[in-house]
């Protein structure tokens, strides 16, 4: 399963607006895996569609109760880093 939580990777131009977006689709992923020119079969599963310099601790444990109520052998976590601990 590939979650897609949001963040900088997401965001496109609006150009109506002048504004960066994240769509609450899950295309980007899709279009990235169908790059990789093989069929490759993952559920995808888009929650949260934030900034990750607008995430609240009540997101986290929203995509950490995802992860733990999965059946999925393999998970990807995909979002941006602003906000990662190093």
């Amino acid at each position: 399963m590939i979650i897609n939580s949001g963040g900088t990777f997401n965001k496109i131009y609006n150009p109506i607006s002048g504004e960066l977006e994240i769509p609450q689709n899950n295309l980007v992923i899709k279009n990235m895996i169908k790059s990789f020119g093989k069929n490759i079969d993952f559920r995808i599963f888009g929650t949260v569609f934030k900034d990750s310099l607008d995430i609240l601790e009540s997101d986290r444990e929203k995509i950490a109760n995802i992860i733990s109520e999965s059946k999925d052998n393999s998970i990807i976590l995909l979002h941006g880093t602003d906000t990662i601990d190093i």
